[in-house]
Parts: structure tokens; sequence; C-alpha cells
């Protein structure tokens, strides 16, 4: 199980098909993942 997480807080349990497609669209976005 992956969890979603914004300014710190758990927003919602996915699943990893949709942790794959949330960081693929980030990284689309040009969002540095590693700096949370």
């Amino acid at each position: 199980q992956w969890v979603l997480v914004h300014v710190g807080f758990a927003m919602s349990i996915i699943d990893e098909d949709e942790a794959k497609a949330t960081l693929d669209a980030l990284r689309q976005m040009d969002y540095d993942i590693t700096s949370a």
C-alpha cells in the first residue's frame, strides 16, 4: 500500500498503480519529488 501525502498529511491510501501514475504526473510537471 502507498499513502498520498500533501503538506505533511496523509490524504488517502492508494494502490501501486495509482502511486506510479501520480509520480509520473509529478515528473512530467518537473516537480522535485525528493524535496519533501
